[in-house]
């Protein structure tokens, strides 16, 4: 009996020293840091007590043990944030045994999978921000398709023309320049500046030099046309002007390797051939007409196109007079003109550049026709200054 008791206070006594012994074993071992808690390897960093001691903040199941915040599943766990790559360790989370601190995993915070991965999250992987699904250049800036040549950039359509327009092939046509203050009227009240035989308002600014001896002094005036869809305005020969029904017109220049659009807002006088074109200084500088090259009579073709309008008709009053009535920036010619007033259809006849309606119709709605039988409506304004009607010609050729 005695030996026996002897015998059981000897083991309490190993079972006591043991206990006495554990702590010191565990933070012998947590002392040197698991390498998820900080990173480190010595008592400083990651400390049995403070950071990653086995029970009270780093053990296997309180804060950072292997289930609960460091486990290789949970927080610290190989798969979701803190496991193999997450702070350094391979799977021992807060505490981070010797065993574990020299892997530092590649897979789960750090790997291509889950944070930032090709194909797990998607913060830099190819499916959110690849080439082919956000970036790419079939979906969103490919060429074929938002920003393709075929698509919306393909070449100009020819422009359009009609039976009987005006045109002069080589041999016939003629090229000249002119500006404004060579005697444009410039004392009509509608217009601050001078106007034009189809009531063109226009301006000019700068002057020819006494000593400049060539023709078309391009780089030192320049004149300017509102209401018109081209950046070129020209002088028809009055003489075949058909009392005006050709004002608004555009026509197509070619010469010397070059071609511009210009519309014609004025009457030429001096110019009595059918093929001779009076243009504005912009024009004859984008066509070379330089020094004495001013006047050619040779090498030059026109023809009678549709003008590139982007904004409606233009109406403006002859001498603020309501019943005579300039229609400016058509598509195509006017050849008609009917307006709906209060007291009945007034048909409005062409004369010298305006339609005369032999009666007032500002505010009425009027019916426009052109040269290819498009027809439009819309509203005369009544503001002495002109407005738009509201309306221009479909553009098509037919």
């Amino acid at each position: 009996m005695k030996s026996s008791t002897s015998r059981a206070n000897s083991c309490l006594a190993l079972i006591l020293t043991l206990v006495a012994c554990g702590p010191g074993a565990s933070d012998a071992n947590t002392a040197t840091g698991g390498a998820p808690a900080s990173g480190g390897t010595s008592a400083a960093d990651g400390g049995a007590p403070s950071t990653g001691g086995t029970s009270t903040s780093g053990g296997s199941t309180g804060t950072g043990g292997t289930a609960a915040s460091g486990g290789s599943s949970a927080s610290g766990g190989t798969a979701t944030t803190g496991g193999t790559a997450g702070s350094g360790g391979s799977s021992g989370g807060a505490t981070g045994g010797t065993s574990v601190t020299p892997t530092g995993g590649t897979t789960d915070t750090g790997g291509r999978a889950d944070s930032g991965g090709s194909s797990g999250t998607g913060a830099g992987g190819s499916t959110p921000g690849g080439a082919s699904n956000t970036g790419g250049s079939q979906e969103t800036g490919g060429n074929a398709g938002t920003g393709g040549v075929s698509n919306t950039g393909g070449e100009p359509a020819e422009p359009c023309t009609w039976d009987g327009a005006p045109s002069s092939s080589d041999g016939q046509g003629q090229l000249s320049c002119y500006w404004f203050s060579q005697g444009t009227p410039n004392n009509f009240p509608e217009c601050n500046g001078f106007k034009t035989f189809c009531g063109y308002c226009g301006t000019e600014t700068g002057e020819k030099p006494a000593d400049y001896q060539y023709w078309c002094p391009g780089e030192y005036i320049q004149d300017h046309v509102p209401h018109i869809s081209t950046p070129h305005f020209a002088a028809f020969p009055q003489g075949f002007f058909d009392s005006g029904m050709l004002c608004g017109m555009c026509v197509e220049v070619r010469y010397g390797g070059k071609t511009i659009v210009a519309t014609v807002v004025d009457a030429c006088g001096s110019c009595s051939d059918a093929g001779h074109i009076d243009l504005s200084l912009s024009a004859a500088v984008e066509l070379n007409m330089t020094e004495w090259d001013a006047n050619p009579k040779s090498g030059v073709t026109w023809k009678a196109v549709g003008c590139p309008v982007t904004d409606d008709i233009y109406a403006s009053f002859n001498g603020n007079y309501k019943g005579q009535v300039y229609f400016m920036n058509p598509a195509y010619p006017i050849v008609s003109a009917v307006a709906e007033t209060a007291s009945g259809t007034l048909e409005g006849t062409m004369n010298t550049g305006f339609w005369m309606f032999g009666g007032e119709v500002g505010g009425a709605k009027v019916t426009l026709t052109d040269v290819l039988g498009h027809m439009i409506t819309g509203t005369i304004p009544t503001a002495d200054e002109g407005g738009s009607i509201g309306a221009q010609f479909d553009l098509g050729c037919e």
